[in-house]
């Protein structure tokens, strides 16, 4: 009787174990690999690896927090290490645990107003829209693709707290405007 219920707690276990491994992959794979239509209910299509790649390679698999506002891509051997980082793509709207706002543009608007207030370096971004700002001094770009959907997408490369270069910067922007054209296309 007792090899009876330890072979029975142990297949158990084995099925959690190959099912959970099963969907973690099934999660990676459609996390890496965004369909052409950006989605504001998850941040992992917003951008895909082949475009992270300009930041530096190998790209690893992107993780996502729970409520899929944020995706997080990591960049390199070793992501703590040059020339090495982190790239995150943050729905900024609609986002339900933000202010209440009626669209993208008033989102964006609401996230400078917050930078700035706080003593954050921020300046307007041109060819992104009316509200588009870059942030110096967290070292992301701020801007909505259209009314539905407003995104942050942040570079930050190893060691933690290295400023972004300028070149950095322009390959972030030029990014932007890669996903607001594909997310009207």
């Amino acid at each position: 009787m007792r090899r009876t219920a330890r072979r029975i707690i142990t297949l158990t276990a084995t099925s959690l174990a190959v099912c959970l491994s099963a969907m973690v992959f099934a999660n990676a794979a459609t996390a890496s690999a965004p369909s052409g239509k950006i989605s504001p209910a998850d941040a992992c299509t917003i951008v895909t690896a082949k475009q992270v790649a300009r930041f530096g390679k190998p790209v690893g698999p992107p993780t996502q927090q729970p409520a899929k506002l944020d995706c997080k891509f990591p960049i390199g051997q070793d992501p703590a290490a040059v020339p090495g980082g982190t790239f995150t793509a943050l729905v900024l709207y609609p986002n339900p645990f933000a202010a209440k706002v009626d669209d993208a543009q008033a989102g964006l608007e609401d996230q400078f107003a917050i930078d700035k207030l706080s003593g954050q370096t921020v300046e307007d971004v041109s060819g992104l829209g009316t509200s588009a700002f870059f942030n110096r001094t967290n070292g992301y770009v701020a801007f909505a693709p259209n009314k539905k959907i407003g995104v942050i997408l942040r570079w930050e490369p190893a060691p933690t707290g290295t400023a972004m270069t300028k070149r950095d910067q322009k390959k972030l922007i030029a990014l932007a405007k890669d996903v607001t054209k594909r997310a009207n296309g």
